[in-house]
């Protein structure tokens, strides 16, 4: 299968992937997807709809706080990718 083909080959170790905001469409297709992966990946993989409070509040649950969650879905970190990407350049240079 495609996710033994995967193994070994990333040097990471996933411990949850959380799919947030997602269209019920997606939702139903993902979750047919979920068997194509290992038995493992597929219980990591964690679907997320609703509304952004019932996201916080399912995070939460989890152990991820308000505070490291960016704030399009309600947290309190602000990201700014083009501010990122200009501190990587300098400090590449």
């Amino acid at each position: 299968m495609w996710a033994d083909s995967m193994k070994g080959c990333m040097p990471v170790r996933v411990s949850a992937i959380y799919i947030l905001q997602i269209p019920t469409l997606f939702s139903t297709l993902a979750n047919l997807f979920k068997h194509l992966l290992g038995r493992r990946l597929s219980k990591r993989l964690l679907l997320l709809p609703g509304t952004n409070e019932k996201i916080v509040m399912s995070l939460s649950k989890r152990g991820i706080k308000r505070e490291s969650l960016p704030i399009e879905i309600g947290g309190e970190v602000v990201l700014d990718q083009k501010k990122w990407i200009e501190e990587r350049v300098q400090a590449g240079k």
